[in-house]
């Protein structure tokens, strides 16, 4: 009875097959090999034993995805066919079809696949397309961020070398140019030095320390076994020996902690010829005695801020007061001594012959300039006959015909680099003294147009 209805139950599961909730292709393999009789080990499967389901496939192998490619399928559909053993051919009739009679598709062609399964293969080559373009993209841009930073610190590293050449050999020349016109220097000392032992006191503009050095080679001055080797820098020296006493000395101003009213007289009339206000000389005498008078015994706490500072050099007079201005035109008419001075008249200018004698005029001194060049004045009798009438405001307190205190300006260029200094020289009989120098900054040429 059991037997009777065994096809019923079949047809009945077969329903039940085609009723139930699709399952994925993982789920039916498993379902089917597991009604797949397997042989033992050692033991071969019979002959005419089947490995399809209820419906007359095959079932998928155990962990395998159904989707299976062309040559999967072809090589699990050969798996079936008998093959004759070596030396032996198939026999006649023999069929290499399966189990239902189909015959397997030859190798590297396998079963025809549904549209589901073709977009799917199309749209995983797809992804693997798009997905390895990024990863191209991104070592192209790493590439060129390392380009990049190589360039970077390459650069970086460059300037850094040139920074310090540049350094040294701005450094270098410097020291060059320093020593330099230290030996200029030592070289005017020199100058002045025999013009003191050799004319005595008398000083005036027809001796060789009053004459300009126009721009030479410093090659020029050199000694026979010291020529200028090629290759070389050229240099080139010039400069100029002033006589600080031919102008009107601001330090005179001030007499035994007061302000002179004859030297504000003779400075007054110097503002008047140059057209400067009075109101500023007025400031800087004021400013002088304060400044003189702030001695490190009388300084306090409360007016060392208040009080001006000394000047040395005639531009450094903006701190007693007096405009930008004015300090560029009083240059080369006034200076600022570490004493009281006289005026030595051999040197002086006709503006400063005219402040510093009353009742001279400017004409008047003009004449005395050109009468002076042709025989300087030994003595300050000699002044007197020549100025006449005018001769009685000439005493031996304002007035020489000898000095003491001289400015040097020197100019030294090495290639494009100019350095320039100025210096005061005081000469006490055979001695001469540099009271201070005063560098100016180095000056870079532009190149000559060729």
């Amino acid at each position: 009875m059991n037997a009777a209805h065994h096809p019923q139950e079949q047809r009945h599961d077969k329903h039940r097959i085609r009723i139930a909730p699709r399952r994925s292709a993982l789920e039916e393999s498993d379902m089917d090999s597991s009604n797949i009789e397997r042989p033992t080990h050692g033991q071969r499967p019979m002959s005419g034993s089947s490995t399809t389901d209820l419906q007359g496939h095959r079932p998928a192998a155990c962990g395998q995805d159904p989707r299976r490619s062309a040559l999967e399928e072809s090589d699990m559909d050969g798996s079936n066919i008998e093959r004759p053993t070596h030396g032996q051919r198939p026999m006649s009739g023999s069929s290499t079809t399966d189990l239902q009679g189909h015959r397997p598709a030859a190798c590297g062609h396998g079963p025809r696949r549904s549209a589901l399964e073709e977009s799917d293969m199309c749209l995983h080559k797809h992804h693997r397309l798009v997905n390895r373009q990024p990863q191209r993209g991104a070592a192209l841009l790493t590439a060129m961020l390392i380009v990049a930073l190589v360039a970077t610190l390459a650069s970086a590293a460059l300037w850094q070398q040139w920074r310090q050449v540049e350094i040294e050999s701005a450094e270098r020349g410097r020291s060059q140019t320093a020593w330099l016109m230290t030996g200029a220097l030592d070289w005017t000392r020199l100058i002045l030095r025999e013009d003191g032992l050799s004319s005595g006191s008398v000083d005036h503009l027809g001796e060789p320390w009053a004459l300009p050095v126009q721009e030479s080679k410093l090659s020029n001055f050199l000694s026979q076994d010291q020529k200028w080797q090629e290759g070389d820098a050229e240099v080139f020296l010039s400069g100029q020996i002033t006589d600080a006493q031919s102008r009107l000395n601001v330090r005179n101003l001030i007499e035994d902690g007061q302000v002179s009213r004859a030297q504000l007289a003779r400075f007054a009339r110097l503002f008047e010829r140059l057209d400067l206000p009075l109101q500023e000389l007025q400031t800087l005498s004021r400013q002088l005695q304060a400044a003189l008078q702030n001695t490190p015994a009388s300084a306090t706490a409360g007016n060392t801020a208040q009080t001006p500072l000394m000047p040395q050099q005639t531009a450094q007079l903006v701190w007693l007061g007096l405009s930008p201005a004015t300090v560029r035109a009083l240059d080369g008419f006034v200076s600022v001594l570490p004493e009281a001075t006289p005026v030595n008249l051999n040197t002086a200018s006709a503006e400063v012959m005219m402040a510093s004698l009353p009742g001279l005029d400017l004409g008047a001194a003009r004449q005395l300039v050109a009468q002076r060049e042709k025989a300087p004045w030994q003595s300050l009798d000699a002044v007197r006959q020549a100025l006449g009438a005018a001769g009685t405001g000439v005493n031996d307190q304002q007035h020489s015909v000898g000095s003491r205190y001289f400015e040097v300006r020197g100019r030294m260029r090495i290639d494009n680099v100019v350095q320039q200094d100025l210096a005061l020289l005081r000469r006490e009989g055979n001695q001469v003294r540099m009271l201070w120098r005063v560098r100016s900054p180095q000056l870079t040429l532009a190149p000559p147009l060729k």
